[in-house]
């Protein structure tokens, strides 16, 4: 089966990098998995550019991998979630999904896999329903929901678009897969309901590098509780209710020791949460799969 998929550009990234996010890591292993039961990968990022747009690359990354390159204009992006007026993403897009279109009929795909949603994601979903491809899309966050979490970054209409857009995920994709049941309510209930025959429930497997005997954990009320925390610093995973445990298992005294691997960007926003993030939690890098088992 050939699949063709929305890739994450820094997964794909020549220089050394430890993946981040759901949909990355699991891109990488899911890819993985298909490839070496003999199906093929097709990936296909998104990279936005001053020079080279109009242009699609490929690259040869494996037996059974492919990859291509969608560069897209920076200064179409640049003002797009400030437009004060109303966008219609099908012509506002056009170039690119036309460019998309005509990779889908030359690869032929079985089937295209959308990968977690983003405005990327719907090119190649729009793309690949004109095609009369099958669509499996994997929702592995709700996107309406974020937007709201990040309203300060995008104007009303820029907001209608993507909501929009999410909505045209119910009517073009072919099947649905939900993380679990939560999942699939929120989305019922913010975005739309999918015809039950369509939605689907298959949890994140648990990665092999992951898996492995540990020693028995012995904790007595002498010994100091470890909490860990792992996931990127955003605003949807909600490090200021980890931070504010922790600050309030302080002021009770408790023996408990906190600590979180993530990246905190190194900016000015919300300096005074940084710092006391800081103070009341040890802070660990991003982890190699290894270094992330020790630390589990």
């Amino acid at each position: 089966m050939k699949i063709l998929s929305n890739e994450n550009r820094l997964r794909v990234s020549r220089t050394k990098f430890i993946p981040s996010g759901g949909t990355t890591i699991f891109a990488k292993n899911f890819s993985s998995y298909l490839i070496q039961h003999g199906h093929t990968w097709i990936g296909v990022e998104q990279y936005i550019s001053t020079t080279n747009t109009g242009a699609m690359r490929r690259r040869k990354m494996a037996p059974g991998y492919s990859l291509y390159t969608l560069f897209s204009p920076a200064k179409h992006y640049k003002s797009l979630y400030r437009s004060r007026s109303r966008i219609i993403p099908k012509e506002y897009f056009s170039d690119e999904i036309t460019r998309l279109r005509y990779l889908i009929v030359a690869q032929a795909p079985d089937v295209v896999f959308i990968n977690g949603f983003s405005t990327y994601a719907w090119l190649l979903l729009t793309a690949a329903s004109a095609e009369g491809i099958p669509i499996v899309m994997q929702h592995a966050g709700i996107l309406s929901i974020e937007v709201e979490m990040y309203a300060d970054h995008f104007s009303a209409a820029a907001r209608h678009m993507l909501f929009a857009m999410e909505q045209d995920t119910i009517l073009s994709a072919t099947e649905h897969v939900f993380l679990n049941q939560t999942s699939r309510a929120a989305f019922g209930a913010t975005v739309g309901t999918v015809p039950p025959a369509q939605s689907h429930i298959i949890p994140l497997p648990c990665e092999k590098a992951l898996i492995g005997s540990a020693p028995t954990a012995h904790h007595s009320p002498q010994t100091p509780l470890r909490i860990g925390c792992v996931a990127r610093w955003d605003r949807i995973k909600n490090h200021k209710a980890v931070l504010q445990v922790a600050k309030t298992a302080h002021a009770l005294k408790f023996p408990w020791i906190f600590e979180s691997v993530t990246s905190i960007p190194k900016t000015a926003y919300c300096i005074q949460t940084k710092s006391a993030y800081r103070r009341f939690i040890t802070v660990h890098p991003p982890m190699e799969r290894a270094a992330l088992k020790r630390f589990y």
